[in-house]
C-alpha cells in the first residue's frame, strides 16, 4: 500500500532518555532535540539537531570501565533515503574526543528498520572522522594487562564500506607514549605511526626507549 506521510517539527526534551544499550554499556540522560522532518518512513526528508551534554554510562562494557560521562552533539539531515551527518561530536569525560561528518547511504530508510528488514549491510558509509586523546591512562582500565600507560593519541580516518564491514583509511599516531605490562620494564618516549589502508594496517614509524 501507499506509505503514509510523515511530518514532525518543533523542540523536544527527553529528560531521562534511556537506558539505551550500547554493547555491554547502558546510556541514560537528558536529550534536547530540534526536529523538522517530512516525507515518509521510506524517504525521510529534513533535519534533526540533538544535544546530550551529560549521558551517564553504566554496565560492564568498555565505556563503563574507562569512566566519565558521555556527551554528544549531532546535526543530521535526511534526503532521498540517505542520512547526512553534518556534525557529530562525542566526548568521554576529558579522555576521548571524536568528531565525524559525511554520509550514511540508506540511513533514511526507516521503514526497513521498523519492519525488521534493516541490517548493517544495508548502510553504506562515507564518513571522515578524527579521534583525539590527550591522556592514554584510560587504557589501564580495559583489562589489557597494562599497569601504566600515558601519552597522546590522534587519528584521522576516512570510513567507507558498510556498517557491517567498515573500511578505514588514514593515519593514527601516538606521541610521548608510555606503557608497562606486567613485570616487564616500562616502554617510554614512545612515538608510533600506523597507516590504515582498508583492511591493512602498516607500522610506518616506531621509536621508544626501554
Amino acid at each position: 500500500g501507499e506509505t503514509p506521510a510523515l511530518r514532525r517539527g518543533g523542540t523536544r526534551h527527553w529528560p531521562g532518555s534511556g537506558p539505551v544499550p550500547l554493547g555491554d554499556d547502558l546510556l541514560t540522560g537528558p536529550v534536547d532535540g530540534e526536529l523538522e522532518l517530512a516525507g515518509s518512513w521510506s524517504a525521510l526528508e529534513g533535519r534533526v539537531a540533538l544535544d546530550a551534554p551529560l549521558i551517564a554510562v553504566a554496565g560492564s562494557g568498555p565505556l563503563t570501565r574507562v569512566g566519565g560521562a558521555l556527551g554528544a552533539v549531532a546535526r543530521l539531515a535526511f534526503a532521498e533515503g540517505d542520512l547526512r551527518v553534518e556534525t557529530l561530536d562525542l566526548h568521554l569525560g576529558e579522555l576521548l574526543d571524536l568528531t565525524a561528518s559525511g554520509a550514511v547511504r540508506g540511513g533514511g530508510r526507516l521503514d526497513a528498520w521498523l519492519a525488521g528488514e534493516g541490517t548493517l549491510d544495508t548502510l553504506g558509509l562515507g564518513l571522515e572522522a578524527t579521534l583525539t586523546s590527550t591522556n592514554l591512562s584510560w587504557l589501564e582500565r580495559l583489562e589489557l594487562g597494562l599497569r601504566r600507560t600515558g601519552g597522546r593519541l590522534t587519528a584521522s580516518v576516512a570510513v567507507a564500506g558498510t556498517a557491517a564491514a567498515p573500511e578505514l583509511t588514514g593515519l593514527a599516531q601516538v606521541r610521548d607514549g608510555m606503557l608497562r605490562a606486567g613485570s616487564a620494564p616500562p616502554v617510554e618516549e614512545l612515538d608510533l605511526d600506523l597507516v590504515l589502508d582498508a583492511k591493512q594496517v602498516t607500522l610506518a614509524q616506531l621509536t621508544a626507549s626501554v
